[in-house]
C-alpha cells in the first residue's frame, strides 16, 4: 500500500492522514469498486499541483488492482510510488510512447516530468475523491 501522496514535486512525502480499504468502501459509491476490489484505499492530498481536480486536503480513493491488471491509462490520475520511495499524485500521458510516461500536474503553475516505467515501483488509479467538507467524519 502507498504510504504518502504529495501532489507537488519536492514535497517531503508527509500526508495528514490515510484510510484503509474498509473505510474507503464505506464512503465510495458502489459503482467505483468493481468486482469487490479489495485493493481500494484512501489518501489525503498534500500540495496544490493537482488543483482544481484534487485540491489539498481532498481524500482520494485509489485502486492498485486496476494498475496491476491494465497498467497506466492515458489521461487518468494515479498515485505513484517510485523505486526511490518518493510518491506523487499525477495525471499520466504518452502511455503508449515507449519506455517512459509523462506525469502531468493539473495546476498549470507546476511542471510535468517524464519517468521511465522502471522507476515506478507501484501505482494506483484514482477512482474517486471526497473533500472534508463533504464527509466531515473523515477529518483527521
Amino acid at each position: 500500500m502507498l504510504a504518502g501522496i504529495p501532489a507537488s514535486w519536492g514535497n517531503d512525502g508527509a500526508v495528514d492522514a490515510s484510510f484503509d480499504h474498509e473505510e474507503a468502501t464505506e464512503v465510495l459509491p458502489e459503482h467505483f469498486w468493481v468486482d469487490g476490489d479489495m485493493s481500494l484505499f484512501g489518501l489525503v492530498v498534500a500540495g496544490d499541483s493537482m488543483t482544481p481536480a484534487y485540491p489539498e486536503g481532498a481524500r482520494v480513493i485509489c485502486s492498485a488492482k486496476h494498475w496491476q491488471d491494465h497498467g497506466f491509462c492515458e489521461g487518468f490520475a494515479y498515485v505513484i510510488r517510485f523505486t526511490d520511495g518518493d510518491t506523487t499524485l499525477k495525471r499520466v500521458s504518452n502511455v503508449d510512447d515507449g519506455d517512459a510516461i509523462n506525469l502531468v500536474a493539473d495546476n498549470p503553475e507546476h511542471g510535468s516530468r517524464q519517468v521511465r516505467h522502471g522507476e515506478v515501483d507501484t501505482a494506483a488509479l484514482v477512482r474517486g475523491k471526497y473533500t472534508v467538507e463533504a464527509l466531515p467524519e473523515l477529518r483527521g
